[in-house]
């Protein structure tokens, strides 16, 4: 599975996932904690960071985002599933306009997130890897 491979030990991860989306709730920034070299897993296929930034940039583009980081499980062998809350705001009003409750897939190694895939079924991400929430 891609999400396996060199990685930080669970605890040091977990900080800099805390510390990343602490960062982007902060001011946005998505790349501090981004290795150049991210394996970025969408619908469409696998990209590096170029694809990061732009799908980044529409989203950011379009409404304020509030991420909450809900659970960090341990999956194995460096992957890492994120439960998070998700809420894109109207810019103009901040209401709440879409809300959701998906995963991600992450492996971080050397202190940042090399690997990165967004699930919209969070039971999808658990299941993938033998996970139930609260493992």
């Amino acid at each position: 599975m891609p999400a396996r491979g060199p990685h930080d030990d669970f605890e040091s991860a977990r900080k800099v996932i805390r510390a990343a989306f602490s960062q982007f709730t902060l001011d946005g920034d998505r790349d501090r904690y981004v290795s150049e070299d991210i394996e970025y897993v969408t619908r469409e296929g696998t990209f590096g960071i170029d694809r990061w930034h732009s799908d980044g940039e529409v989203q950011l583009r379009q409404w304020d985002m509030e991420i909450e980081v809900e659970e960090i499980i341990d999956a194995g062998e460096g992957a890492i599933v994120l439960l998070n809350r998700v809420r894109r705001l109207d810019k103009e009003t901040g209401e709440a306009v879409f809300k959701a409750w998906p995963a991600n897939v992450v492996r971080v190694h050397g202190g940042r997130v090399v690997f990165f895939e967004g699930y919209v079924d969070r039971r999808q991400a658990l299941a993938n890897f033998g996970l139930s929430s609260g493992e």
